[in-house]
């Protein structure tokens, strides 16, 4: 992605010299056009049309740079609008290990091969049999050159915290753009917090300001429930200008995600929000053994292992945990926090007395995660 934004910020200042180039050409051409208009009786025609000719060129030229500018600095534009508007709201940002701007709300890249993601994850076997049946529709339509401008084509993805909503979006994202579903590959992520304000008529401007930053692509609405919960006429001001951006804005696609009954309650609020809903994606929860598959991805990224008798045990206490019908389950967040404790106390009894015992440093053993078990049952 840094590579990305360099080559197209070079491109940017090239562009911006020929725009320099091109004044200082007016200045040159316009002294030419005294001298030509004060010469035409003298030295003839000639040179008074040679100056028209060029300064229509020059004119002329400044229309295609302004588009090529256009297409190849989208990117960076958003990339700088989101940066500006998150200064504004005091959320700074930065780059991460893999190249990507993170701030309060932040513009992220689809995925670049659809399926091939699809298939990586773990579980979700109802969801990937969803997203390949709305690819088999996309090709379908590719292959028969249908009209594929539907208003119907917004999505709604229905589930517990930490079952995999986000990482779909990125790849539906990256499915659509594929199929020119959408202008460009990326997806915003914002809650339905981001879209609510605290008085009358400022909603409606940051729904707009919303949906600038993200037109061409995809915007992902987390917790948007929250959008039916509000005051002050919040509510139906912010459901009635989204509906006004799903009907006018063609080339993107909205998808919405909360926990099931808290979403089913929010789109019976108003009858154009289940008409423009296409597809509702009902994301399960993980089981004992996926919760396991998902912690050991999180320890490949460490390079480290798991024995196969700690691998059972650990399935054990998410089994347990998974018993106890807790309310706020957060599913591979749950994961990721076990992992994160599992890591800590593996260092921790290696470098205690890991050399004495022969242990390997890059296996988690029984005794990693016994010795931390109810610190994992209390984990949120």
């Amino acid at each position: 992605m840094k590579r990305k934004l360099l080559a197209a910020r070079r491109i940017e200042f090239c562009l911006s010299f020929l725009r320099l180039l091109s004044i200082i050409g007016f200045g040159v051409l316009a002294a030419y056009s005294l001298f030509g208009i004060i010469s035409i009786f003298g030295l003839g025609q000639k040179s008074f049309v040679i100056f028209l000719a060029l300064a229509f060129l020059c004119f002329v030229s400044k229309y295609p740079l302004t588009i090529w500018r256009k297409r190849i600095n989208f990117l960076i534009d958003n990339f700088e609008d989101t940066a500006k508007y998150a200064k504004r709201k005091k959320k700074y940002g930065e780059y991460d290990e893999d190249g990507n701007l993170n701030i309060g709300l932040m513009l992220k890249r689809g995925s670049e091969d659809a399926i091939g993601d699809l298939n990586k994850l773990v579980g979700l076997e109802h969801v990937k049999q969803e997203v390949l049946r709305m690819e088999s529709v996309y090709e379908f339509e590719k292959q028969q050159h249908k009209k594929t401008e539907n208003v119907a084509r917004h999505l709604a993805f229905l589930g517990n915290p930490g079952c995999g909503k986000t990482e779909v979006a990125s790849i539906f994202s990256g499915l659509l753009y594929k199929y020119g579903r959408i202008k460009y590959n990326m997806y915003l992520q914002c809650t339905g917090n981001d879209l609510t304000g605290e008085f009358p008529g400022q909603t409606k401007s940051k729904v707009d300001a919303i949906f600038k930053l993200c037109r061409g692509g995809v915007l992902f609405i987390d917790e948007a429930y929250i959008l039916g919960q509000s005051y002050n006429g919040a509510s139906s001001e912010a459901i009635a200008q989204l509906l006004v951006h799903m009907e006018s804005e063609k080339n993107t696609v909205i998808i919405f995600a909360g926990y099931s009954k808290e979403m089913e309650d929010f789109i019976k609020i108003n009858p154009g929000l289940a008409s423009r809903i296409s597809t509702t994606i009902e994301f399960p929860d993980y089981n004992a053994h996926e919760l396991v598959q998902i912690t050991k991805k999180f320890m490949a990224k460490k390079n480290i292992g798991i024995s196969p008798d700690a691998e059972k045990i650990l399935e054990n206490i998410y089994q347990e945990k998974i018993d106890l019908h807790e309310l706020n389950f957060s599913n591979g967040r749950y994961a990721r926090n076990c992992f994160d404790e599992i890591y800590q106390q593996h260092a921790l009894l290696y470098q205690q007395r890991g050399k004495e015992l022969g242990s390997d440093a890059n296996i988690i053993s029984v005794s990693d995660i016994i010795s931390i078990k109810d610190k994992l049952l209390i984990q949120s």
